[in-house]
C-alpha cells in the first residue's frame, strides 16, 4: 500500500511542475528576441479577465511595438497604463522611448524624467535619458546620467557606450575605447556596441578597425542603416569608393530619412562625374535636414 501511496501522490506534483513551467513560459514580459511572441503574451493578458497586472501588459506591449518599428502604437498602449495607474514609472519609460523613435525628443526627455521622479532607481531610465542627452548634444549631462546608471547597475552596457561616446567628442579616445571594451564584454551580442566602437575607430582614423566591427554590428542586425552609414564613411576614407556607395545605398534603403547619407553619396557622385546624380542627393539631403545647405556653400 505505501508504494502505491507514493504512485498516488508523486503524480499530481509532477503535472503542478508542468502547469508552472507553461505559466512561466506565457508570462508577459519584453523578449527582444522575439517582439511577435512578446506582443502576443502580453495582448492576451490584456484580454483575460485577470486586471491585476495591466498597466504592466500594457507598458511591455508598448515596448515590444515601439522596438518592432511601431512606436506610434505603442505610444497608445503606454498611455493607457498611465490612465490605469500615474505613477507607473515603467510606463513612462517607455513611453519616453517611443517618443525617442520618434525623434520627438521634448516629449522622450519628459516621459524619463517622470520615470526617473518616480523610480530614481531604474537605471534603464537614466541609461535612455543619458543616450538622448547625448543626441541633443549635452554631453556632460549625458555622462552625469550613465554614471549615475552605473552605479546602480554596474552591468548595464547602455550606459558605458553612452560615457565611450562622450569621451569620443572629447577626443579621449583611450577612454572611448575602454568603455566600450567594457560594453562589449558585457554583452557581446548588441550590434549597437559593435557599431559605436567602429565610430570610435573612425574618430581615430584606423579604419580597418573601424570596418571590422561595423561588419560584426551589421551581422548581427543587417537591418542597422547607422551601421551601414558608418561602414559607408570607413571605406570613404580607404578610398574604397565603390563599396562606400554601396553601403550608403543600403542605409538610404533602409532608412530613406537619413539626411548625411544622401549628401556623403552625393559628394562620391562628384568625385565620379556624376553630377546629375550627385545633385539629386544634395535636394534630397536638404530636403530633410536644411543645414546642408551651407555645408555645400563651404
Amino acid at each position: 500500500m505505501l508504494g502505491l501511496k507514493k504512485k498516488f501522490i508523486l503524480a499530481p506534483f509532477a503535472c503542478l511542475l508542468t502547469q508552472l513551467a507553461v505559466a512561466q513560459d506565457e508570462e508577459c514580459v519584453l523578449d527582444k528576441s522575439n517582439l511577435d511572441k512578446t506582443i502576443k503574451i502580453c495582448s492576451t493578458v490584456i484580454n483575460s479577465d485577470d486586471k491585476d497586472n495591466l498597466e504592466e501588459a500594457y507598458s511591455v506591449r508598448c515596448a515590444a511595438f515601439a522596438l518592432q518599428g511601431k512606436p506610434q502604437i505603442g505610444i497608445g498602449d503606454c498611455n493607457k497604463a498611465i490612465i490605469l495607474d500615474p505613477k507607473f514609472s515603467n510606463a513612462y519609460r517607455n513611453r519616453g522611448n517611443a517618443y525617442a523613435f520618434l525623434n520627438d525628443y521634448d516629449k522622450a526627455y519628459t516621459d524619463l524624467s517622470k520615470a526617473i521622479d518616480l523610480n530614481p532607481q531604474d537605471a534603464k531610465a537614466l541609461s535612455n535619458r543619458a543616450s538622448l542627452l547625448l543626441k541633443l548634444e549635452r554631453n556632460q549631462d549625458a555622462a552625469t546620467d550613465a554614471d549615475a546608471a552605473i552605479l546602480i547597475d554596474p552591468k548595464l552596457d547602455s550606459a558605458y557606450i553612452t560615457k565611450a561616446l562622450v569621451h569620443a567628442r572629447k577626443a579621449q579616445f583611450s577612454r572611448a575605447l575602454g568603455e566600450m571594451n567594457t560594453a562589449i564584454e558585457l554583452n557581446s551580442e548588441r550590434s549597437e556596441s559593435y557599431r559605436a566602437r567602429g565610430i570610435i575607430y573612425i574618430y581615430m582614423k584606423v579604419f580597418d578597425l573601424a570596418v571590422g566591427d561595423l561588419n560584426e554590428s551589421i551581422e548581427l542586425n543587417p537591418s542597422d542603416a547607422l551601421a551601414y552609414f558608418n561602414r559607408g564613411l570607413a571605406f570613404s576614407y580607404q578610398r574604397d569608393y565603390s563599396n562606400s556607395i554601396s553601403d550608403y545605398d543600403k542605409a538610404i534603403q533602409l532608412d530613406n530619412q537619413l539626411a548625411p547619407a544622401y549628401f556623403n553619396r552625393g559628394l562620391l557622385h562628384i568625385r565620379h562625374g556624376n553630377r546629375i546624380e550627385a545633385t539629386k542627393d544634395f535636394e534630397k539631403a536638404i530636403a530633410i535636414d536644411p543645414s546642408f545647405a551651407q555645408r555645400l556653400k563651404l
